[in-house]
């Protein structure tokens, strides 16, 4: 816990350093892998997906949010979409942005509008392979950037040493699992308060190639049903319509929140395996 705590505060200090530092390069991340694909959440013409990430640079700044990034190797990711007549396709990650989400735990990749309406897209999924390191894209102004060496070397040695300790562990399970269901919650005009029951179990069967440890996935269930208690503190769903909107929102809006706090206290655990691992190697 103490460990945990000074890790936090660690962090928060490096949101606060001068502004000479603000120009830098943040931290190259490590892209828990996915071989069962990532879905998209798709709203007003934009689909995103959330993977779920770690630290490589523990001296590098913590990325803003929105901060572009680029993989490392474009094959690492595959995109997988089904257009309108309900055809396959598997396209290059090039069509893709990533920019980061919550600090170095989230990354988010998105299909710009624009791409969607040209290939007629209806829903996708993004897969990531074994090793797969996300590359901040280069800022001019840059007082700080990262050097080739750098690069090298976290997407390197430092992300095998990570597909070794972190990617299999429980927590890595773990966070897989609260971030795959935390997209049952957003956007929260698709929840729909009997889907609650079956959620769970579908995602789990959807996601079960990722899921590789039967502890992380105990854990994620303990967090996921703390969630649920604290969203639904007001009580049961009320029969009125206008208010079973209201309502409906409110605790999925809760439920999103809950679970990606959760999912980053998870990540933040993995980061700390991780540079423990690096310390004792």
């Amino acid at each position: 816990m103490i460990s945990r705590m000074m890790f936090v505060l660690a962090v928060g200090l490096l949101a606060i350093l001068p502004n000479g530092r603000a120009m830098a390069a943040p931290q190259v991340l490590a892209v828990l892998s996915s071989t069962s694909g990532i879905p998209f959440i798709c709203q007003a013409g934009e689909c995103r997906a959330e993977l779920s990430t770690f630290c490589l640079q523990r001296d590098r700044e913590t990325p803003r949010m929105g901060s572009a990034y680029r993989p490392d190797r474009v094959d690492s990711f595959a995109l997988v979409v089904t257009d309108g007549k309900g055809a396959r396709h598997r396209l290059s990650a090039e069509k893709v942005k990533f920019v980061a989400n919550r600090g170095f735990m989230s990354a988010t990749a998105v299909i710009p509008a624009n791409v969607i309406k040209r290939l007629g897209i209806a829903s996708a999924t993004i897969s990531v392979a074994k090793n797969a390191s996300l590359v901040p894209t280069p800022v001019v102004g840059d007082n700080n950037p990262l050097s080739a060496q750098e690069i090298e070397n976290a997407t390197g040695p430092l992300r095998q040493f990570g597909a070794q300790v972190v990617d299999n562990s429980m927590n890595a399970t773990a966070a897989r699992m609260l971030s795959r269901v935390s997209g049952q919650f957003s956007p929260i005009e698709s929840y729909q308060p009997e889907q609650l029951s079956g959620m769970w179990r579908k995602v789990k069967t959807a996601a079960k190639d990722d899921l590789r440890h039967p502890g992380g996935l105990r854990h994620a269930r303990g967090l996921f049903d703390m969630c649920v208690s604290v969203s639904n503190a007001q009580g049961p769903f009320p029969t009125d319509e206008a208010a079973v909107s209201k309502t409906t929102a409110g605790f999925a809006a809760a439920m999103l929140r809950c679970l990606q706090r959760e999912h980053d206290g998870v990540i933040r655990d993995v980061n700390l395996e991780y540079w423990k691992g690096l310390a004792g190697s």
